[in-house]
């Protein structure tokens, strides 16, 4: 199926990385999810575009460290607050579980992106049903982990390589960034509202994670593929 989704996490990043992001798809009419994970006034932006849908991006890691005591319950409720219309979740670090996943199911969430199948499986990858009900939507790139994690990197070409949800994850600081290593992005955090000082951490050198996004919606284009929101797949991909 000539179909690609596009999906990014939000991770807090300020108002003109998003908007750096928002540019460049909106510019090509490019349809995609985004995985809030705080309010925003670019939320609304998002809102407004009809090929562009809001998710919710829970952080479950401080409770799980013992950072803070706020039980699982309480964490969906404030990001629902903050997007109550969201029928897709991908949560931070990919935390997941069959109590997580069912209180998802109970508030109408009908789609789950939590797991990760890089392309070396080898597998062709489907959505499927969870026992909770949601629509498990497994990914097969994340630009953390292609330019962060992975020794050797497949060309775009290679993730339309046969049949198979295409599912993309991206984050829009590394958009921003171009990042290619884990160092740049960490650097960033320190000046994370500072889009000046963000600026100077681009790279313009190395082949980076802005240039693979590029690089998958010319490939897209190109080869007449349809950019999707999340909330568009079916049980059948």
């Amino acid at each position: 199926m000539n179909d690609i989704f596009l999906t990014f996490d939000i991770d807090w990043a300020c108002d003109a990385v998003i908007e750096h992001t928002l540019d460049i798809l909106e510019e090509r009419d490019i349809g995609a999810t985004f995985f809030a994970t705080h309010q925003t006034p670019v939320l609304e932006r998002i809102r407004a575009n009809k090929f562009m849908e809001l998710g919710i991006h829970p952080n479950f890691n401080k409770t799980l460290s013992g950072e803070e005591r706020k039980p699982y319950r309480q964490i969906l409720d404030e990001i629902l607050k903050i997007v109550p219309e969201a029928v897709c979740e991908r949560a931070h670090a990919l935390t997941h579980n069959s109590l997580i996943a069912a209180e998802l199911n109970r508030r109408g969430i009908l789609y789950d992106s939590n797991m990760y199948i890089p392309l070396s499986a080898r597998m062709p990858i489907a959505p499927f049903y969870a026992p909770s009900g949601t629509l498990t939507v497994p990914f097969f790139f994340a630009d953390d982990i292609y330019f962060f994690h992975q020794k050797e990197r497949p060309p775009v070409e290679a993730y339309f390589a046969g049949d198979g949800l295409k599912v993309f994850d991206f984050h829009p600081i590394h958009i921003f960034l171009n990042a290619v290593s884990a160092d740049t992005y960490q650097q960033s955090k320190a000046v994370s509202t500072d889009i000046d000082a963000l600026k100077r951490l681009k790279n313009g050198v190395i082949y980076g994670a802005s240039d693979f996004l590029y690089d998958v919606i010319s490939y897209g284009k190109r080869n007449l593929y349809q950019f999707h929101k999340m909330s568009e797949i079916r049980s059948e991909y």
